[in-house]
């Protein structure tokens, strides 16, 4: 089986999560917003929760829900694809459903899966 977010299917630096920023389109939603910067080969993702979320137990949950929602959905991912998913405020108290749903719909609506 194979792992979006495993080392090296991950955003790690700086410069990574800057270059999504700068070149990419954002597609908002209510729990999550989705940065996507086509280019290269592979899958790359990475999860932004900020410190405004809650302590380190409400984002590192956040994280794992986000994660999980977007594993998922690997196999339907095209090549090329960089992106970033951060959190917002109303993810902390959302059940994993409500995060899942919304994480699909935005994949959905920037083109990277039917």
């Amino acid at each position: 089986m194979c792992r979006l977010l495993g080392r090296e299917n991950r955003l790690r630096s700086s410069a990574e999560f800057k270059a999504v920023y700068r070149g990419g389109r954002l597609y908002p939603g209510r729990l999550v917003m989705l940065y996507v910067f086509r280019e290269g080969s592979g899958k790359k993702a990475g999860i932004v929760v900020s410190r405004r979320i809650g302590g380190a137990v409400k984002r590192n949950r956040v994280r794992r829900l986000i994660r999980e929602a977007v594993r998922k959905h690997l196999p339907e991912i095209p090549e090329g694809i960089r992106m970033v998913l951060t959190a917002r405020s109303g993810a902390a108290e959302a059940p994993f459903e409500a995060v899942q749903a919304e994480v699909t719909g935005l994949l959905v609506k920037a083109g990277l899966m039917e």
